[in-house]
């Protein structure tokens, strides 16, 4: 049986809490679904994410389980940090930075909206680093298909 030792909460969100643990002597993050009412947003970060990956700047999910009552989503673990944080802590952007983040995250939506899918809650806490000068978005919960989407619908974080 796989064993997780969990190390921190990393936050939480929508009926989930996110964990650091380790698994075989390595890092991961795991989403576990605490509110059963959020499960279809849980079950549609899925079903996205199986769709889109592999993709060099999409959250990399490695794995899902049931455990007991519980869902769990299983994704790589980014030590750099996310956006918001790396923010909050340079106070600076240069411009090169910039133009590096928003490459590679045009990158990522163009896949996803070629697959037909929209990410909806797009912000710096859901832009993750995997180094310094690479990123990845992250948090494919409240993305909608092309043909889910509606003007009138409120998607996404306030």
């Amino acid at each position: 049986m796989i064993k997780y030792e969990v190390i921190k909460e990393l936050g939480s969100g929508a009926g989930t809490v996110i964990h650091l643990c380790k698994k075989n002597g390595e890092y991961v993050v795991l989403k576990e679904l605490v509110d059963s009412h959020y499960f279809d947003n849980l079950e549609d970060e899925l079903k996205i994410l199986s769709k889109l990956s592999p993709h060099k700047y999409i959250v990399h999910l490695q794995e899902s389980f049931v455990f007991g009552n519980k869902i769990y989503l299983q994704y790589e673990y980014y030590s750099q940090g996310d956006l918001y944080d790396f923010i909050k802590e340079y106070a600076t952007f240069d411009e090169s930075k910039a133009l590096i983040l928003l490459s590679q995250l045009t990158s990522a939506l163009l896949h996803a909206k070629q697959l037909g899918y929209y990410h909806c809650d797009i912000k710096p806490e859901n832009i993750l680093l995997r180094t310094q000068n690479e990123f990845v978005l992250s948090d494919w919960d409240l993305a909608r298909k092309e043909k889910n989407t509606s003007s009138s619908l409120h998607y996404g974080s306030s």
